[in-house]
């Protein structure tokens, strides 16, 4: 896509996700989810229990509500009309790997720049309940055993590939490859060629290119990435003119969602109260 395209998707999806959240709070109220979306509700705040406090949580309530059976490897199973499949908490096989509710990309960034073996950073939508809009999200697929799976950070969660496929109902827009992110890493940060910059398999910088690196992913520069690699790899503009550009622009879609944020805040209220 091209930037002007592609500035605008982010801005018109951004502008989608306040009304998604209200949307999902008339279901709730309403009462009228799915069994997989019911599934994907108990989910998240199963793998996110798990994730934070692990010794104080009991699991087996939820677990048996949602007909998951937990396997001898700790992983945990479900077959249902929806789809059959296996997950687990991502922090129980990757206790470093940054898990965090709301930060998608953050979190699909760094798994996709740290694991060791195939793995891809694929952007794109999510709609787990099925509402008029999606929301903007990141994950990693990768391979482990020969098996393809998904990790998503925000949901603290490792999945089978076509199982999460199925439940969040994600869209793809971008894949983007680990020897890619660790080659436009290199070149964005102005880094060592990339054999000098990998240590024990994984990508190596020093502050003063890390620094270079936030400096082109401010503002919108992170979504231009994750959405467009290459109107953010190969911009025309110098790296000043590309850093402003990426603010204004940022500016312009907090401001265009706040104004819609404004405008359904009483409809918020009355679901809420």
């Amino acid at each position: 896509m091209a930037y002007d395209k592609t500035k605008r998707f982010l801005i018109e999806q951004a502008k989608k996700e306040p009304l998604y959240q209200i949307n999902y709070l008339k279901k709730k109220r309403e009462k009228t989810f799915t069994e997989s979306e019911i599934f994907c509700l108990n989910l998240c705040y199963l793998t996110k229990k798990l994730s934070e406090k692990p010794t104080f949580f009991n699991p087996q309530p939820i677990l048996r509500d949602m007909g998951v059976i937990r396997t001898p490897d700790g992983w945990y199973m479900v077959e249902k009309s929806f789809g059959k499949g296996r997950f687990v908490n991502a922090n129980a096989i990757f206790k470093d790997a940054l898990c965090e509710e709301n930060a998608c990309h953050d979190c699909a960034f760094s798994f996709a720049s740290s694991y060791h073996g195939d793995v891809k950073l694929k952007s794109g939508v999510i709609n787990p309940y099925h509402l008029n809009s999606g929301i903007l999200h990141s994950i990693c697929e990768f391979e482990m055993g020969f098996k393809p799976y998904v990790f998503d950070g925000a949901n603290y969660l490792v999945m089978d590939k076509d199982l999460y496929y199925t439940l969040f109902d994600f869209r793809e827009i971008q894949t983007i490859g680990q020897r890619v992110l660790w080659q436009d890493i290199s070149l964005i940060s102005k880094a060592n060629p990339m054999d000098a910059m990998v240590k024990n398999n994984r990508p190596y910088l020093p502050v003063k290119n890390w620094r270079a690196l936030e400096k082109h992913f401010d503002g919108m520069g992170f979504l231009l990435y994750l959405y467009d690699r290459d109107a953010s790899i190969n911009s025309e503009l110098s790296p000043a003119k590309q850093a402003k550009r990426n603010k204004n622009d940022m500016a312009q879609l907090e401001e265009s969602v706040a104004i819609v944020k404004e405008e359904i805040k009483k409809q918020e209220e009355d679901i809420l109260f």
